[in-house]
């Protein structure tokens, strides 16, 4: 089994720790405000944003790359929490990406904690991207799904698979 590094770009490590900044002093400021006033109101307003803010915070921390690793039957990406294993002998295409920031995002993180979610690409469509630093950004296309990715050798990364998908 072959572990390869995923590092965060400068501005993905920028955009997370402003937002984080933004969404701490959000929820201080609506904890601190609740208080001086504490009306029934305030303390609705204060339990839905305050949850609002934590669940996005939790969502966005739970599903970020931490490595991607490669065995003799699969690509495995491990999050925070849990695991995304792609079978090799189901890739159709792997090869690197240069132009990620024309993508459209329909669900997910556009920068916090990188850009991971549900995107669309004009040339390929639809596709989970788990990216956190867009200059080593590389495609992998299944039979099924389309993913992008990235690691902090992509050549290397891809050229293993290629080996191994030669190798069926």
């Amino acid at each position: 089994m072959e572990k390869f590094k995923i590092s965060w770009s400068s501005q993905i490590k920028v955009m997370t720790i402003s937002i984080a900044t933004i969404l701490i002093l959000c929820l201080v400021y609506f904890v601190a405000r609740a208080y001086s006033s504490p009306t029934t109101y305030s303390l609705i307003f204060l339990s839905v944003i305050g949850s609002a803010i934590i669940l996005f915070f939790i969502g966005c921390v739970i599903s970020y790359p931490v490595s991607i690793e490669i065995n003799n039957e699969n690509i495995i990406l491990k999050k925070l929490s849990g695991k995304l294993i792609i079978p090799i002998k189901e890739i159709t295409t792997i090869e690197r990406r240069s132009n990620f920031g024309f993508d459209s995002k329909k669900f997910g993180s556009g920068g916090f904690f990188g850009f991971n979610g549900f995107f669309v690409n004009d040339a390929i469509g639809k596709y989970t991207g788990y990216v956190t630093n867009q200059n080593n950004i590389f495609w992998v296309i299944t039979e099924n799904k389309k993913y992008t990715f990235n690691c902090d050798e992509p050549d290397k990364f891809i050229s293993l698979i290629k080996s191994k998908m030669n190798h069926d």
